[in-house]
């Protein structure tokens, strides 16, 4: 039963219970040959539909990788499916072969346009010689091999779209790189995850035990990670001391003015000329080299709350934009300096808007407006001024798009045929 995938993520509400209930339509979508659209779709279906007919698709899928797994031919050093493709177009001699042909062979009809594309261009390329085209296609059915590999032990024990998960696997392994909050037998493991990325290592895959949820395990792990993360950014923020308060300035505005003259600080900050949704709010950690803003009335904070820290990207999250989500861009794990270093124009720290949070500080730079001494006297708290001229800084700050698509994760089967074409 041919199943269009492309149709049924597009298709809105429940499916019918006629699909629900057809064995070949279920067959059918199990045995989707690309993973990151098979979890793109599951992930929609999921959200209308019986949780016992994603579960029976799901068994038939591990089925389905099982059977991909005891078809590798270690000799070729790709799976049967591509060795089987690549005979057929040795048998017929490079010439003579049709779409149809092709297409009769189910790793070909269901190939990604750019992977069809490169097949057929090898084939038909009159400046090769026959050998040259077999080296070719061999190069290709092992590096989709390779690719299709680790896709599938991510799907099969995470359940994640595997270019989104390798997002995060990355941030994971980088932050607990030096000083790591997880264990060394997690970590170790998912260094050999990361690893079997360029080379099939079934023994590797063999030996990971079925008995562990490595979906738990991974969310667990990252989430202790966020909260060392989250714990670190909240200890690095900077208190004005008695040293910094400047007694002519707050005798002539009548509030506390602090001054940071070249001292190291680090500042979480709230612009208030930025977009505020009502379910959550932008925030900014800032430090002396760090400290680039257009006039505006600027809050400071002491501390955050960490529990309800939603989102943190090094640049633009394009947060306003989606409810749902949040934002499409890696959430990041960061030290105070390695968040600070990588910013890009500016960071963005997202916070769940659960009450009214009150500001511990004004922020100025340079000079202090009568709206800030008025902001400062109507939430009675002190004003920081940040002397510009004392700090050197290292960043440029423009209203052009920070970051890029490297950044986020992908959502759409667009997207998935954006990086298929990169990949190939």
């Amino acid at each position: 039963m041919l199943v269009d995938t492309l149709k049924l993520f597009n298709d809105k509400g429940p499916l019918s219970e006629n699909l629900i209930n057809n064995k070949d339509f279920i067959k059918s979508l199990s045995n989707i040959n690309d993973v990151s659209k098979y979890r793109l779709l599951i992930n929609k279906l999921q959200k209308n539909n019986p949780i016992s007919f994603i579960n029976e698709i799901e068994l038939k899928r591990k089925k389905y990788y099982d059977d991909l797994f005891s078809s590798y031919d270690s000799r070729n050093q790709m799976f049967s499916k591509y060795k089987n493709l690549l005979d057929f177009i040795i048998m017929k001699g490079f010439i003579d072969i049709d779409y149809g042909e092709l297409s009769n062979f189910d790793i070909y009809s269901n190939a990604s346009n750019q992977l069809k594309y490169n097949i057929q261009t090898i084939i038909y390329n009159k400046s090769f010689n026959n050998e040259e085209k077999k080296e070719s296609l061999i190069s290709i059915f092992q590096k989709e091999s390779s690719t299709e590999y680790s896709d599938s032990i991510i799907d099969y024990y995470f359940k994640e779209i595997p270019y989104n998960f390798l997002k995060d696997l990355s941030v994971l392994l980088s932050f607990n790189l030096n000083d790591p909050c997880i264990s060394i037998d997690h970590l170790n493991f998912y260094k050999k995850l990361l690893k079997s990325r360029n080379e099939i290592d079934l023994e590797f895959y063999n030996k990971i035990d079925k008995n562990i949820n490595y979906e738990e395990m991974f969310y667990d792990d990252f989430l202790l990670s966020r909260k060392k993360s989250y714990d670190m950014l909240n200890k690095a923020l900077t208190k004005p001391n008695k040293k910094n308060l400047n007694q002519e300035l707050t005798s002539k505005y009548g509030v506390d003015v602090y001054e940071f003259r070249g001292n190291p600080f680090y500042l979480i900050i709230h612009n208030t000329s930025i977009y505020k949704h009502d379910h959550y709010n932008v925030k900014e950690l800032i430090e002396r080299n760090n400290n680039e803003f257009q006039p505006s009335i600027i809050f400071g904070f002491s501390r955050i709350d960490i529990e309800n820290i939603i989102h943190v990207h090094e640049t633009d999250s394009f947060s306003s934009l989606r409810n749902e989500n949040i934002s499409k861009r890696v959430n990041g794990l960061y030290t105070p300096n390695k968040l600070v270093l990588k910013t890009k124009g500016y960071n963005e720290i997202v916070i769940k808007n659960t009450r009214k949070i009150k500001p511990d500080f004004i922020i100025c730079f340079n000079d202090i407006s009568d709206m800030d001494i008025k902001t400062a006297k109507q939430f009675d708290v002190p004003i920081i001024n940040i002397d510009k001229t004392m700090y050197k800084n290292q960043y440029v700050r423009s209203n052009i798009l920070m970051g890029n698509d490297g950044d986020t994760y992908i959502d759409s089967y667009l997207e998935i045929e954006n990086i298929n074409k990169i990949r190939h």
